[in-house]
């Protein structure tokens, strides 16, 4: 059961650092696509930065609360 947990963490971890690499990739190209400059390029960076913090706080809290598989093997 556990080991399906880790993969499930596994997987889920995966999946958003695929969203955070292609989403900024993907606004980046619309905003020089449409032509909207730099302000808007440096607004998504804070944005997409905000949203990167709240995801790794995010993360690191449910892996707090799952806690680790294996913990008590090493101990």
């Amino acid at each position: 059961m556990s080991e399906n947990k880790g993969r499930r963490m596994r997987l889920i971890f995966i999946e958003l650092l695929v969203a955070l690499v292609l989403l900024p990739i993907s606004g980046l190209f619309w905003w020089w696509a449409f032509g909207m400059g730099g302000l808007a390029v440096a607004g998504f960076v804070v944005v997409a930065g905000g949203a990167l913090y709240l995801v790794v706080r995010g993360v690191r809290s449910a892996k707090n609360q799952l806690g680790h598989p294996g913990d008590d093997r090493e101990q």
